[in-house]
């Protein structure tokens, strides 16, 4: 920043460290990826490079999780009259946006978890409701005119649900 500009925001410089990462090994014919980064967390070490990358790769859950704050939650339609109000409004649905991000996450790496680990029952027998009312039939599913039993639904099928609630 020019010297006449921090005179008059009255800020001092920042100090950052880059960190340059590229691919080592790439797959055959495809450029290696490569991150130039930069921090103002002190980079000495090897170590230290390597948790700016950890980092930066956590960026990514942030980028699923404010999706979903803004359009799953809807937070930028409250409309509160109080400071207060909106406050609280929107520290509930950053954690129902946590908790949505996370069922995405764990229901994309291990979807064959049953749904009763991350679940409480009536949610998924509210779940299962709103998958008959709606014609959906998952496949853990025998018989198309009966919801399946409560512990063979799993991880995967109860956040595809829930996404389907949203409209996918």
């Amino acid at each position: 920043m020019p010297k006449h500009e921090r005179k008059r925001r009255d800020t001092d410089p920042v100090t950052v460290t880059a960190v340059h990462v590229i691919e080592p090994d790439p797959p055959t014919g495809v450029e290696p990826v490569e991150w130039r980064l930069l921090t103002t967390l002190p980079v000495m070490k090897w170590s230290e490079a390597m948790a700016v990358l950890d980092f930066c790769a956590l960026r990514w859950r942030i980028e699923d999780w404010r999706p979903i704050l803004k359009s799953g939650c809807e937070v930028e339609k409250i409309a509160h009259r109080t400071a207060e109000r909106i406050k609280r409004a929107v520290t509930l649905n950053a954690v129902i946006a946590w908790r949505l991000s996370v069922l995405t996450l764990l229901g994309r790496a291990t979807p064959a978890v049953k749904a009763l680990q991350m679940f409480d029952t009536s949610e998924i027998t509210v779940l299962l409701d709103y998958t008959g009312d709606m014609g959906f039939q998952l496949p853990c599913q025998k018989n198309s005119d009966h919801p399946p039993a409560i512990d063979e639904v799993s991880l995967g099928e109860a956040v595809l649900l829930i996404a389907r609630l949203d409209g996918y």
